[in-house]
């Protein structure tokens, strides 16, 4: 067949073994070149089956994609065979899946860096071994290819800009154009808005514009303020180009139908925040983004977060009946405190941290000290940290390290007023707020300090940071927000006009 359309090939025809795809830009086009295409045929005594053929399609499909006037993206039936792929068993099954979503490996960006874990099983000298990077990889590439970009023939004389990811697994490279007409009024005072209060990048800003224009649910919604009707419903409004939803008394930008900027915002959430779980990444998210999927998307993001499947500890209820402690009835009531073995030693000389959690808040303070700081100078810190910004308490829950059974710290105790309550050695969950703390500091210390950075206690403010600030389930608010009564000012507030 290449021989026969020798003369026509990528020019108006296109074969592959037996089918032969002819494309044109107009319908007379069209018939001149099925014209030829019909004429080759005969001459070379090529008979063809009606019922196997389609003419005049403006939409077909093609080797396993769909080719309309917007572009090119996978066959519906193949993204549903990806969709509903069981786990690989072995690396014949693994050469298999890989060979499906290799063929489609233009609609994943970074395909080689995001596939690498599942290729190196395929390796001679690799064994079998089915970790959380692979899981985590697995399902990346199923949720890629169940989301993808629709790809569009590029314009000759339009300008061409070249993005480019590097890891150590790969390097990803994307060639893209700027695409749609100049920006009408309501998108360009998005646009405007989105470069002034959160300093986007154009590339970004301009992805926002075209999903903003694109998602049918937001473009009806569009047409409205064009019209010069401020007010598009009773819950949506318009402020300086931006769509917000008002929801239970809160204004919600709502983000556009597009995978690249869903994943943004849920990173901006997740990767920056804490790494927390898809709740917590769901809850900061709805305090200033909304879209109708919004928890499956954080959850599918959080079990595919490569980061958090290597990093996480795996958590189990205790056995047994665990009696609980009474529940404060307002903050600074009652404190859990803990001493937390970071196990590097700062250049300062600091390996511990001093962790006090207002039990009712949920807030908490972390102190840097070293490993042999005496129970004078943890008194000396618990006062300047604590007790001088928020009083004495009446209750204090803690272990049975030395420094809190001494007859100081006791002696401190009850000059102040406070009563002592100590833990079981042998049952630490007993004090579960302390307990909860220390996982979530190990946690965010794994994710954003180096085991072999000597700095971590110049980090700590941050880290105290991105713990006060995130939402925590058992209040539905952020720990800051609940004790200091008022909700601190975050980065993500940046993207709003009064900010």
């Amino acid at each position: 067949m290449n021989r026969i359309f020798h003369d026509y090939l990528d020019k108006f025809v296109i074969v592959y073994l037996d089918d032969i795809l002819v494309f044109s830009k107009t319908v007379e086009e069209h018939v001149a070149h099925l014209g030829k295409v019909l004429s080759l045929l005969r001459q070379h005594k090529f008979k063809i089956n009606s019922e196997k053929c389609e003419f005049g399609r403006t939409r077909v499909l093609y080797l396993g994609h769909e080719i309309f006037a917007e572009g090119l993206k996978p066959d519906d039936a193949k993204v549903a065979s990806i969709r509903d792929w069981p786990r690989p068993q072995s690396v014949t099954e693994m050469r298999s899946f890989l060979g499906m979503t290799g063929y489609y490996r233009t609609f994943v960006k970074n395909y080689s860096i995001v596939a690498a874990p599942l290729t190196d099983l395929t390796r001679l000298d690799t064994p079998w071994e089915w970790t959380d990077e692979c899981e985590a990889s697995f399902r990346h590439l199923k949720h890629a290819l169940t989301h993808y970009e629709v790809l569009k023939l590029p314009g000759p004389d339009k300008p061409f800009a070249v993005t480019m990811d590097v890891s150590q697994y790969g390097i990803g490279i994307m060639l893209a154009q700027q695409e749609g007409p100049k920006l009408r009024h309501v998108e360009s005072d998005f646009s405007s808005a989105l470069i002034t209060e959160f300093a986007l990048t154009d590339d970004v800003t301009r992805s926002l514009v075209e999903a903003y224009h694109e998602d049918q649910f937001m473009s009806e919604i569009i047409r409205k303020p064009e019209a010069k009707d401020k007010k598009t419903s009773a819950k949506f409004e318009l402020v300086n180009g931006l769509l917000f939803l008002e929801k239970a008394g809160n204004k919600r930008l709502y983000v556009p139908n597009r995978e690249s900027l869903r994943s943004l915002f849920l990173g901006e959430c997740h990767d920056a925040t804490g790494h927390f779980g898809y709740k917590k990444t769901a809850a900061n998210l709805l305090q200033q983004f909304w879209w109708p999927t919004i928890m499956r998307d954080a959850q599918l993001y959080v079990e595919t977060c490569q980061v958090c499947q290597r990093d996480k500890p795996c958590t189990q209820a205790s056995l047994g009946l665990l009696k609980p402690l009474p529940i404060p009835k307002r903050p600074g009531e009652s404190l859990s405190m803990d001493f937390i073995n970071t196990l590097i030693t700062s250049k300062s000389g600091m390996r511990h941290i001093f962790a006090i959690v207002d039990k009712f808040s949920k807030f908490a303070r972390l102190i840097a000290m070293s490993e042999t700081a005496k129970t004078k100078y943890v008194i000396k810190l618990f006062k300047e940290h604590w007790v001088r910004d928020f009083g004495l308490p009446k209750s204090i829950v803690s272990d049975r390290d030395v420094r809190f059974t001494s007859e100081l710290w006791k002696a401190a105790a009850a000059v102040q007023g406070t009563q002592l309550q100590m833990t079981s050695g042998n049952h630490p969950d007993a004090n579960g707020q302390a307990e909860q703390l220390n996982r979530a500091v190990q946690h965010l210390v794994r994710h954003y300090i180096k085991p072999n950075q000597v700095d971590w206690d110049e980090k700590l403010a941050l880290i105290a940071s991105l713990y006060n600030n995130a939402v925590h389930n058992a209040t539905g608010v952020s720990l800051d927000s609940l004790l200091l009564t008022f909700k601190p000012r975050l980065p993500l507030d940046f993207l709003f006009p009064e900010n």
